[in-house]
């Protein structure tokens, strides 16, 4: 919590001490509410694909549970520091559910991997200026490292360590299961960067190809563990960064695009998270 709460002081901090005149007189005065309803309905389409993600990995759970279950996780994700809110989804399984925490552990760390190589892929799409050779090399490791997904799981048991055996195990049903969540894992990404790459579009001079790139940086810097409170920090300077290097927004302009891009997504994920507390009452 104390690095949490360093970085994002930290941060804002810095940033404003730097750039106060410029968020002073920042575009944000002039943004209209209807910029963010398109995204906010895209965002909420994306926590429903999660929700048929989660379904179809987990076959035993209704779609509604689901739905629950990745409402209350998102929230917990999303708000609490370091990303320690990522157990929140476990022990709601093994809690309330009867799935054991290994076999939701598992699940998690399945769904984690699978979203990280999305990631990659839509950054050999999208990210500005890589090389065409770059971009096919990516995607070229990721196939291989699907590919030689069993092999690495075979290696580690026959190690057979004890306390690794039932993980292991658990793992391999999550990964039986991958050919029915993939397709709700590219689904997902891709409408939550459209999301926030169409706001993103709508607050600054960008095109809707460096738009996405921009999404798609926030979205990158928000999976290390290093974040703020709330997240806030390195995703905004992600963000910044981007369209400042490859397209010459101001740096201000850029955080304070990707603020908004970043309440957008915290309002939408606590509404989720209230609408289905409100569910179980």
């Amino acid at each position: 919590m104390m690095v949490a709460i360093a970085v994002t002081v930290g941060l804002a901090a810095w940033f404003f001490h730097q750039y106060h005149d410029a968020v002073t007189t920042a575009p944000w005065q002039q943004w209209n509410l209807r910029d963010f309803a398109g995204p906010a309905l895209l965002i909420v389409a994306s926590h429903l694909l999660r929700a048929a993600r989660l379904h179809a990995e987990l076959r035993a759970l209704s779609f509604a549970a689901c739905w629950r279950l990745l409402a209350y996780h998102t929230f917990w994700v999303n708000i609490l520091p370091m990303r320690s809110g990522e157990m929140a989804l476990p022990l709601l399984l093994a809690r309330h559910h009867q799935v054991p925490l290994v076999r939701a552990t598992a699940t998690l760390l399945w769904l984690r991997v699978q979203d990280l190589m999305v990631l990659i892929l839509l950054a050999a799409i999208l990210w500005p200026e890589l090389p065409l050779f770059v971009r096919l090399g990516i995607v070229a490791l990721l196939v291989v490292a699907l590919l030689l997904l069993p092999f690495w799981l075979a290696l580690v048991e026959r190690l057979r360590w004890p306390w690794l055996e039932r993980f292991i195990a658990a793992l391999h049903i999550a990964i039986t299961h991958s050919h029915s969540v993939w397709h709700w894992t590219i689904a997902n990404w891709c409408v939550k960067i459209a999301a926030v790459g169409w706001l993103l579009a709508a607050l600054l001079p960008l095109d809707g190809f460096a738009a996405l790139g921009g999404a798609l940086a926030g979205e990158l810097a928000a999976i290390q563990p290093v974040q703020g409170i709330a997240g806030f920090g390195p995703y905004e300077a992600a963000v910044a960064a981007l369209c400042q290097t490859f397209y010459a927004i101001p740096l201000a302009s850029g955080v304070v695009a990707g603020f908004a891009a970043h309440l957008l997504l915290l309002a939408v994920s606590t509404l989720m998270a209230f609408l289905a507390w409100i569910g179980n009452q």
